[in-house]
């Protein structure tokens, strides 16, 4: 054993562990989600900047506009997913969406402190959010993603 668990018994380091591999999956998710978000906003500018056409492009377009005059900057969860899942044809592209914005509601709390007990109708751990993240970059038509 390390130094730093000089005297501990074996349930409080096997406790420590428990608390350090649970943190370090929070931090996985929030990276994962991070990297999901990414994803979507670089898609949304690039739709912008080339003027698109697609109904999601306009779409995006138009929002940028409203945020413009606003002097506000396009939100994933106001602005963008909620876009996708109204402009998106297949209902299981739009059940993801719904995931991703309930996941994203989880990625909050990480990330803001985890001072309140959050209200998300759901538990997350790594494999829903890596199954989720690879679903949705993979499935919808994102234009900053290789596939």
């Amino acid at each position: 054993y390390n130094e730093r668990f000089k005297g501990y018994k074996k349930e409080e380091v096997e406790k420590e562990l428990e608390k350090r591999l649970s943190e370090q999956e929070k931090q996985t998710i929030l990276t994962i989600l991070s990297s999901v978000e990414a994803a979507f906003q670089v898609d949304y500018y690039v739709r912008c900047h080339k003027k698109l056409k697609d109904p999601i492009s306009r779409s995006f377009y138009e929002n940028l506009k409203k945020c413009n005059q606003e002097s506000t900057r396009p939100s994933l969860g106001k602005d963008i997913l909620p876009i996708w899942k109204e402009e998106i044809p297949k209902q299981s592209h739009k059940q993801s969406i719904k995931h991703l914005l309930g996941a994203f509601k989880y990625r909050h709390w990480l990330a803001h402190g985890r001072y309140w007990k959050p209200n998300l109708g759901k538990n997350y751990d790594y494999n829903d959010i890596y199954s989720l993240a690879e679903r949705v970059l993979l499935d919808l038509p994102l234009l900053s993603t290789p596939k």
